[in-house]
């Protein structure tokens, strides 16, 4: 389902359904992701958030980062938040269409003083990679911004090795909008028009699409539950008071409202969780 009334009122002949625009929509939303921008101080990524979204993954999944590619990479926060815990190698790649996006991950590196790992500018409708080549693709929090998921998703069972992992570690759900600004969406409309956020994506619909196109095993976890309610409503409270800096501990604070969720029967927790973690195995 589109993620609000801005992109609803555009794209008048997309099938939200199949989370496909039609081509005559694809343009303003791919123009919209390639002018995308964030400040190298936003999502800065460390090993407490590494740590995490590796949680979100499930325990009897092994991961292994050495030969991979992250989608939508931004200013690296995924790299920051997972190269002081997983195995990174030489053939890392990480890609995004932003090049503003990649120049605040270029300074980043130099001002943390850390190697800079292998970054390619480009659109991850056509990936630079020979067929059957890659242990893992991943990215955090980018499906939804894609006009066609199927077709991106085609590209990614292209390059993956018979075997081979893509996750998602974060992609919003149908409840998100509520949970995520509860409990102000108690009160008033948050419907915020993005002409890059397009979907909000239900975990049948997601799994009925990678099946499809061939990933053999489908992984959905969903959660945020807990922290939306619990958590949540002191985060907006300390931000009102001008009281920001609590980075670390919300972080933790996911972890423990994560493990909370999996108390909740798994019947309520896929329907109405604001965040899915999705694994698929090709």
């Amino acid at each position: 389902m589109f993620s609000n009334k801005l992109i609803t009122s555009l794209a008048k002949s997309s099938d939200e359904k199949k989370l496909k625009l039609s081509k005559e929509d694809w343009k303003i939303v791919l123009e919209a992701n390639q002018q995308f921008k964030e400040d190298h101080m936003q999502w800065r990524g460390d090993s407490i958030w590494g740590r995490y979204l590796l949680n979100k993954l499930g325990a009897d999944l092994e991961f292994d980062f050495s030969n991979s590619l992250e989608l939508c990479c931004g200013n690296g926060f995924l790299f920051f938040s997972l190269k002081d815990i997983v195995k990174y190698g030489e053939d890392c790649t990480h890609m995004d269409l932003s090049r503003d996006q990649l120049s605040a991950f270029s300074f980043r590196c130099a001002q943390a003083g850390c190697p800079e790992p292998k970054i390619v500018y480009g659109d991850i409708g056509s990936i630079p990679f020979q067929d059957e080549t890659l242990k893992i693709v991943y990215g955090n929090s980018y499906l939804h911004h894609l006009p066609d998921v199927e077709m991106y998703l085609t590209e990614v069972v292209r390059v993956l090795r018979k075997g081979g992992k893509f996750i998602a570690f974060h992609e919003p759900t149908a409840t998100a909008p509520f949970f995520e600004s509860f409990p102000r969406s108690l009160f008033r409309n948050l419907d915020v028009g993005s002409l890059t956020d397009i979907w909000l994506i239900k975990p049948e619909v997601i799994e009925q699409i990678m099946r499809s196109i061939g990933f053999s095993e489908v992984h959905i976890n969903s959660n945020g539950l807990s922290y939306s309610l619990l958590v949540t409503p002191w985060q907006i409270l300390l931000a009102k008071l001008g009281l920001k800096n609590q980075n670390k501990f919300f972080t933790y604070a996911k972890i423990w409202m994560d493990r909370l969720d999996y108390f909740v029967p798994n019947k309520i927790r896929k329907k109405y969780s604001p965040s899915i973690c999705i694994v698929g195995i090709k």
